[in-house]
């Protein structure tokens, strides 16, 4: 059984949605950088910085948007509503792309592994596009069924840019 969470305030809830505000806009600039590259001139160091951005912010998302075991003070999806499974039940079952994408951030990028030495560099590829359409669309689920008292006000106004999309 799930141990039973901390209630949150509303204004707390609308302080850190800032915070889940900023990781989206990090996802998204740094997908939009990756597949549409300003110049051409990007050192190796450049690029996996960017790739490195991408993959943590990605991992930070797959983390709120799909809570497992999480710590007391992590933010998650369901901390903003009060009956957990309007969340749980709405939201989209986690594709087998964000299943490895999720893993991989863990194996490839955030903790230095053994498995790396296993990945052919094919298997380096990140599918940028692919990755950010498929947690934009269970963002949008939750931007949809998220009380709006529970989001600051450039969070609101995110979403309502992100429903006429």
């Amino acid at each position: 059984m799930a141990k039973k969470r901390t209630q949150r305030s509303d204004k707390e809830l609308v302080n850190v949605s800032e915070h889940l505000l900023y990781e989206i806009a990090m996802l998204l600039g740094t997908a939009l950088d990756l597949v549409n590259p300003a110049s051409n001139k990007w050192t190796v160091s450049n690029a996996n910085a960017l790739i490195e951005s991408f993959t943590i912010h990605a991992r930070i998302l797959l983390d709120f948007l799909y809570s497992n075991n999480p710590q007391p003070d992590d933010v998650i999806a369901e901390d903003f509503f009060d009956d957990a499974s309007v969340w749980l039940e709405q939201r989209q079952a986690k594709t087998r792309l964000l299943t490895t994408i999720h893993k991989r951030v863990g194996k490839e990028v955030a903790h230095l592994t053994y498995a790396r030495l296993a990945v052919t560099p094919e298997d380096k590829k990140w599918h940028f596009p692919a990755i950010t359409k498929e947690i934009d669309e269970v963002l949008r689920t939750f931007l949809r069924l998220v009380p709006a008292s529970r989001v600051s006000d450039s969070f609101r106004e995110y979403i309502s840019k992100t429903e006429s999309t």
